[in-house]
């Protein structure tokens, strides 16, 4: 999992730049008004209005025949995989570096009984598909799972991709299915309507509580066999909620309000990245052109430090550093492996947060490359 200094607890008179993670949104007044006001019934039953609405419109947006509210991208995941790989031992083939295998805690072989078959991810998400139709695809494959936007760096699966390994699985009779927890920022890189992304796949996965900035919720979409086994399995892993129409009309002014404004966390992060690049440093290494919508994977050379060191050192603040730039400003983000970190971009960082994180970086950069000159010098 990502992990993050515990001894992160700023003074008031910092200014925060919080790129850790698009979770961190927060309901706008018209989600929480949108909340306080839902008609709700229970959903147990299927009698919620709020939740069906919610339902029927990610179903209709998708161009699907149904859809079903989840608590969150993991059990709906889980669900999925499940619903497809419905006998004990069935195998799902999935990507490495992706979510479900990375950060889902292996749910799908632990309470599903589903075997995991693993492909490697190329940097961009995408995975080799000469070898998946020759190694996978005979017959003992039950799913293929495919994630977009790329979570481990923000990148977006190019069309042709998308196109072609639907075409060799739907010969197969093999189901797709898309963890698209921000498949909404891939239609907004594309510039397509997001079904144009999940056409050719049995079931797709939606993220309402990331850069959309509802509080709460996924929603798994696919035709109506396949959410009724869904909906017996959110049942079954004790997913299944009673007037869930209060989070659920949260989701809906997310996704008629949300999705519009997504291109701006896409801006803001390229602004980041950009102005980074153009520091022409050793130390931190961008590759700029994977890098499609609202996170950045930054590589940390190892001759400076270790990510965790850059992390600490990003969320402190120096009495010398603070004299130079004339404030005291902290970076929160997550570091993702041994020499590299992630930021994310999401509703609340502003412009000026984007300038500040820079003001920031400039002088730890310098910082770090008289280490590393000094390091050399000494051998």
């Amino acid at each position: 999992m990502y992990t993050v200094s515990e001894n992160m607890k700023p003074d008031p008179q910092s200014c925060v730049i919080d790129l850790r993670s698009d979770t961190l949104t927060m309901p706008s007044m018209e989600m929480r008004k949108a909340m306080f006001e839902a008609e709700v019934g229970d959903d147990v039953l299927r009698e919620d209005p709020t939740v069906n609405a919610l339902q029927d419109k990610i179903a209709k947006i998708l161009q699907k025949e149904a859809a079903l509210f989840m608590s969150s991208g993991t059990l709906s995941n889980l669900i999925a995989v499940m619903a497809h790989c419905y006998k004990r031992g069935d195998k799902v083939l999935i990507g490495h570096k992706s979510h479900i295998l990375q950060h889902e805690d292996g749910g799908v072989s632990e309470l599903g009984g589903v075997m995991i078959n693993t492909i490697p991810n190329n940097a961009d998400g995408t995975f080799d598909l000469q070898l998946m139709e020759k190694n996978y695809c005979g017959g003992n494959i039950s799913l293929v799972c495919i994630e977009n936007t790329f979570g481990h760096g923000g990148s977006v699966l190019p069309l042709e991709f998308i196109d072609k390994i639907g075409s060799i699985l739907s010969r197969k009779k093999i189901p797709l299915h898309c963890d698209g927890a921000r498949l909404f920022n891939a239609a907004v890189y594309h510039k397509v309507p997001p079904a144009r992304l999940v056409k050719d796949c049995a079931s797709v996965s939606v993220c309402l509580s990331k850069g959309l900035g509802a509080p709460v919720g996924s929603l798994l979409v696919g035709n109506r066999d396949f959410i009724e086994k869904a909906f017996r399995l959110r049942h079954l892993l004790g997913g299944a909620m009673r007037q869930s129409g209060v989070l659920a009309a949260a989701g809906i002014v997310a996704l008629d309000t949300g999705v519009a404004r997504l291109v701006e966390d896409h801006e803001r992060l390229h602004k980041l990245v950009t102005a980074m690049v153009n520091m022409k440093t050793s130390c931190l290494k961008l590759d700029v052109d994977l890098m499609h919508t609202n996170i950045a994977i930054i590589h940390v050379n190892p001759k400076c430090c270790t990510a965790k060191e850059l992390v600490e050192r990003l969320f402190e603040v120096t009495p010398e550093e603070e004299a130079e730039i004339g404030k005291a400003i902290r970076i929160k983000c997550y570091e993702i492996g041994v020499q590299e970190i992630r930021f994310v971009t999401w509703n609340a960082i502003t412009d000026a947060d984007i300038k500040n994180a820079l003001e920031k970086l400039s002088y730890i950069v310098k910082e770090l490359e008289k280490k590393m000159s000094a390091s050399s010098s000494e051998i």
